[in-house]
């Protein structure tokens, strides 16, 4: 843009002063000038919040397919979705026509209802909850019904009309969880779907393939009163069961024997009867989880019992226990045989952990056994190990992982261990190897210096406390193992990522 000469170019050329007359009409040009770069920076201000606005019509967001759009949503939003939860989805729904038609064929978002007292207490519709569920065309659908409140019969929350038509005549459902306060709640649930006028041929309670139950106290019905709903249990392959009731395991054993998951949490001493006289019944059980802090009356009820040990499961492949003790014992171990085992998840229970808290090389000697059985019965060779919460020596380290060569997977979670033992141990399968919730005095450049073969694929960190690892460390890593995915990540207590 060209400038017109000024008037006054000669004044400008010299040091002379302006004339009165000439001072004023200096004083004018500059606010004229003055006023013409702000009439200027206006426009300029503006042009710049058009081209700002057309290229965000440029930006590859407004790309984004459904799918993905659908996918970030299901990222922020938990399976089964609450009253709050299902206004986010709403409001999602209501941005712009693209992320209405994401939310819409976004058919998982629709897929998982969790249904509290005070939503059944103001009278949901039924036909709200049935048009949400159906909007989850072929996906799995899942309702959880919550009631933590103590009440009579008469008040229970799952035999609210709008319950059990769900169950009933209501969509077909792939898993129901029910929360409650009382064990008597689920019997009451099946004695209401079962009363004439709930009663059909076909039910959506029949067709679950997962359920899980969960309530705090036990019912002070006699004992084949209070477990007769068991009998009308549909005929599910995943059970999750937490609470104290011991009838519970009044199971029939054609239900047991369908099961190829079964969790069972208990937080109450004593530990409930009958527990191993009904998995032997679990001849076709794939996964187990026995998670409870009472492994004394455990075990204290496994030698009182009149089952033959080892039980045998022959197609377990997978064994997570909870809570055990932190004297490094895991006898239950030795009590139970399962030759196709090939993913073991050890979890010791929450107390400080110490240096000293296991005694030595106690986990080692716990393990031992177990693995050496395994050998010489030719079962499955382990595949995956999680230790969970323990305190582990160098060479008892390094000695548990020498009897598991054929390790793909090894996890390490909240254990406090030397991680210089990683730079002599050699696990020639292994795939993915994860640190995890790492102590405040972790010794990350030992960490980054550890043996690796060439079939590692993934690192992941995680750790506490303000002590980072260096840069150059995890750089030198990736250079070095340019074929592993590394992921560091600074945690909370909580777990969550501090990042």
């Amino acid at each position: 843009m060209d400038v017109p000469d000024s008037s006054f170019s000669y004044l400008l050329t010299s040091n002379t002063a302006p004339n009165p007359l000439e001072h004023a009409s200096i004083e004018q040009d500059i606010k004229d000038t003055s006023d013409k770069i702000s009439r200027l920076r206006s426009q300029l201000d503006e042009l710049e919040v058009r081209r700002r606005r057309h290229q965000a019509l440029l930006s590859p967001l407004r790309r984004l397919p459904l799918e993905t759009l659908g996918e970030i949503f299901m990222c922020t939003l938990p399976s089964v979705l609450g009253q709050t939860e299902r206004r986010y989805v709403t409001s999602l729904s209501l941005v712009c026509k693209d992320w209405h038609c994401a939310v819409l064929v976004t058919h998982q978002l629709w897929g998982g209802i969790h249904i509290e007292w005070d939503e059944l207490s103001m009278n949901l519709p039924y036909t709200k909850v049935e048009a949400w569920l159906k909007r989850s065309g072929n996906t799995p659908r899942r309702i959880k019904i919550s009631d933590h409140v103590h009440r009579d019969d008469s008040e229970c929350a799952l035999a609210n009309a709008v319950v059990v038509r769900l169950l009933t005549e209501g969509p077909s459902l792939d898993q129901v969880i029910l929360e409650c306060a009382h064990s008597k709640c689920p019997r009451i649930l099946v004695e209401s779907m079962e009363s004439p006028p709930n009663r059909s041929a076909s039910r959506a309670w029949d067709s679950v393939g997962s359920l899980k139950l969960f309530f705090k106290l036990r019912e002070s019905t006699p004992e084949g009163a209070g477990a007769k709903f068991l009998y009308q249990l549909p005929p599910v392959e995943s059970f999750e069961l937490a609470g104290p009731n011991y009838s519970i395991f009044n199971v029939p054993s054609d239900f047991l024997r369908r099961l190829t998951s079964f969790v069972f949490r208990c937080d109450q001493s004593p530990f409930p009867a009958h527990l191993f006289d009904k998995l032997k019944a679990c001849t076709n059980l794939g996964a187990l989880t026995i998670d409870t802090p009472f492994y004394d009356y455990f075990l204290e009820e496994i030698y009182n019992s009149p089952v033959w040990f080892p039980l045998l499961l022959p197609n377990l492949r997978t064994l997570r226990l909870r809570w055990l003790p932190h004297s490094g014992k895991v006898d239950i171990l030795q009590l139970l045989q399962f030759p196709s085992l090939v993913n073991l998840d050890i979890s010791f229970n929450q107390a400080p952990i110490r240096r000293n808290e296991f005694g030595g090389r106690k986990l080692f000697q716990a393990l031992e056994p177990f693995f050496n059985k395994r050998a010489m019965n030719g079962e499955s060779p382990l595949q995956s190990l999680r230790i969970h919460h323990a305190v582990i020596q160098p060479s008892e380290l390094a000695d548990i992982l020498d009897k598991i060569p054929t390790l793909t997977h090894l996890t390490l979670d909240s254990v406090k261990f030397d991680p210089t033992a990683l730079q002599s141990i050699i696990l020639p399968e292994l795939e993915v190897l994860k640190l995890l919730h790492m102590p405040p005095r972790f010794d990350f450049e030992a960490a980054f210096d550890m043996h690796v073969t060439e079939k590692l694929q993934k690192l992941e960190l995680t750790y506490f406390g303000s002590k980072h690892p260096k840069q150059e460390d995890v750089s030198g890593f990736r250079r070095k193992h340019g074929n592993v995915v590394v992921t560091v990540d600074r945690v909370r207590r909580d777990g969550q990522s501090a990042t």
